[in-house]
């Protein structure tokens, strides 16, 4: 299949707590001819996520999602890549479990985050959401959010 162009979304076919779960994923899909990676999401809560590819339109990813669930990815899932210029922020806390809790609610609704963390002595977790292309991709993710009743606002990555 070959690997594709690099671009704003990915599939998420697994994430997981022990990287090496994440490897053996990653070494049967490789095998089937995927191009994979697996990225670690935050240091201190580790979570691997297993990607497959990256591609520019969202519609080439669930071409790519479709054919990885015929191979056995069930749970494969479009999300974005991480490869953009702007992130929507959705909250910021000092306390790592009220981010936790956050994240759990946005992928209740579907919507895959990540939590970052500043290293500074302020130690605060931002719970962000894509990597978009533009500002205006953005901040449509931003007023979907505000309908939840969030206060998100848009970040340069």
């Amino acid at each position: 299949m070959g690997a594709p162009a690099a671009g704003n979304y990915a599939l998420q076919v697994g994430a997981f707590a022990v990287k090496s779960n994440a490897e053996r994923l990653q070494k049967r899909l490789e095998e089937k001819g995927f191009a994979v990676t697996v990225r670690q999401t935050s240091p201190r809560l580790p979570r691997h996520r297993v990607l497959v590819g990256e591609y520019a339109a969202q519609g080439d990813a669930q071409a790519q999602r479709n054919k990885a669930v015929g191979a056995g990815a069930k749970g494969a899932k479009v999300v974005p890549a991480g490869g953009g210029k702007f992130t929507v922020e959705a909250g910021t806390f000092r306390d790592l479990d009220a981010a936790i809790d956050l994240a759990r609610e946005l992928q209740k609704s579907g919507i895959v985050s990540r939590i970052d963390s500043r290293p500074t002595a302020t130690g605060l977790y931002q719970v962000r959401i894509g990597a978009y292309a533009s500002r205006q991709e953005a901040q449509t993710q931003l007023e979907a959010l505000r309908k939840e009743g969030l206060s998100p606002i848009v970040v340069r990555n």
